[in-house]
């Protein structure tokens, strides 16, 4: 019997997981940054005011939520001293000359975007990765075809870090074209069961005490 209460209770938490909050990340082409991402509605950073070449370490944001780098990275600015993007974006980008990168976020993110594309003219794979491990690799295609990379959760949990990887063959790489959602409340809903999920879950409940009052009505013989 205590095996079929272990069934049982292995089943519950089966489903009760399916409701437990996510980090996404999605692909956003090579298409304008879409105004809300994941159920928040994400501000774009404006220009850095530094002069271009100049090497940061953070990146000026919306109402003071800045982003950190590290390495530290040089600014510069699309369709200008970086002579290509997509989108008909035109504004500050960061190029990082190794393979990774790791973006630090303000506390309180629950989404945040940015494009990045490689210094070479040619088509490689650029994967970003969340702090919760969520990552999604895509190929992009240098010049004008710097690919978004949307990332947000679904519940209270916050983005703390986006790591960035390139090859070695993309001659190191740039990130820009930046939006981002800083506060209280939550996207969309979390996953929660089915109809038919609900049922079988009703139905374990159903098990687990028809057990329970049977072995109890077995002890007090």
């Amino acid at each position: 019997m205590r095996n079929a209460y272990l069934a049982v209770a292995v089943v519950c938490f089966a489903f009760i997981g399916t409701a437990q909050a996510t980090i996404h990340v999605v692909s956003l082409g090579t298409n304008a940054p879409p105004p809300k991402l994941g159920g928040f509605s994400v501000t774009p950073f404006a220009a850095d005011p530094v002069a271009d070449g100049t090497v940061v370490s953070t990146g000026p944001g919306p109402n003071g939520h800045n982003l950190s780098f590290n390495p530290s990275m040089a600014k510069y600015t699309a369709q200008g001293s970086w002579n290509n993007w997509s989108n008909g974006y035109a504004g500050t980008v960061y190029f990082e000359d190794g393979t990774t990168e790791t973006v630090t976020l303000p506390g309180l993110t629950r989404a945040f975007y940015l494009y990045s594309e490689g210094n070479d003219f040619a088509t490689i794979n650029i994967t970003v990765t969340s702090d919760s491990g969520a990552t999604l690799t895509q190929s992009v295609t240098t010049p004008n075809g710097a690919e978004g990379f949307g990332i947000f959760t679904d519940a209270e949990d916050t983005i703390a870090t986006v790591t960035i990887d390139a090859p070695t063959a993309a001659a190191g790489f740039a990130i820009g074209e930046f939006g981002i959602f800083v506060g209280a409340g939550v996207g969309p809903p979390v996953a929660v069961p089915t109809l038919s999920q609900s049922t079988l879950l009703l139905l374990a409940l159903l098990l687990l005490g028809c057990g329970v009052y049977v072995q109890r009505r077995r002890n007090s013989r």
